[in-house]
């Protein structure tokens, strides 16, 4: 009785323990299914930042593909602008020549004419709106003769405003690219190749101011020129 009674003592240790052993087990199986779920948390948390970054680099990509044609266009733009320049200085010097000889009555019949009155060497930023052709023996070329001029190639000519005008010539920058036929300059042999020196005694340099002084000559009726004779003739075509 003893012995069974140590036995049955036994016995329920051993289902203790196996009840416990049975709780452990299903403990462990509890974690494993947790850890089984943080393992796939883990791999879509890896696989959206893969996928993060696949579309970071694409916008990089995007990004830079889109600075390459900002430039581009920006490239565009100021060749644009550059040639915009350029078509408005042409602009500019065919309506100041248009200006001037309107206001000196001048007119044209032929097309070598007009040409001529271009007598300016173009700008390299006008090379490609200009293109030179060479003069013909048709075109209006400056003749004069030594007999015109002085001795130190000088001349002085007085002028006084009258029926016809003061002046009667049209200048670009500081020759004579057009004389009014019948006018004050003709009268006084005046030509085309004519450089103005001065103007009542003030040096001209430059086109603004051989403009200042004639506008200044306009106002008084009279003014006295100083001519060099310098034949400068460049056609080109317009």
């Amino acid at each position: 009785e003893k012995l069974m009674s140590e036995e049955k003592l036994h016995l329920d240790d051993l289902q203790v323990e196996n009840m416990e052993v049975a709780k452990l087990m299903r403990e462990k199986e509890v974690l494993n299914d947790e850890k089984m779920k943080r393992n796939e948390t883990i791999v879509e948390l890896y696989q959206k930042q893969r996928e993060d970054c696949t579309e970071l680099c694409m916008k990089k990509e995007e990004i830079r593909t889109l600075k390459i044609l900002i430039e581009e266009k920006e490239d565009h733009i100021r060749q644009l602008d550059e040639e915009n320049k350029r078509k408005d200085e042409v602009l500019d010097k065919l309506n100041r020549i248009i200006r001037v000889t309107r206001s000196e009555g001048v007119k044209f019949g032929k097309r070598e004419d007009l040409c001529s009155i271009l007598i300016e060497t173009p700008s390299p930023t006008e090379s490609s709106a200009f293109s030179s052709i060479p003069a013909t023996a048709e075109s209006p070329l400056v003749r004069m003769t030594e007999s015109n001029l002085g001795s130190d190639g000088l001349r002085t000519v007085m002028f006084e405003k009258g029926p016809n005008g003061l002046f009667g010539f049209s200048p670009l920058k500081t020759s004579i690219v057009n004389v009014v036929s019948g006018g004050p300059a003709e009268s006084k042999g005046i030509r085309r190749g004519d450089e103005i020196v001065s103007v009542d005694g003030v040096e001209v340099t430059n086109s603004t101011t051989l403009n200042e002084l004639l506008d200044r000559a306009q106002v008084n009726g009279k003014a006295t020129l100083v001519f060099r004779y310098n034949p400068q003739l460049l056609k080109i075509r317009v």
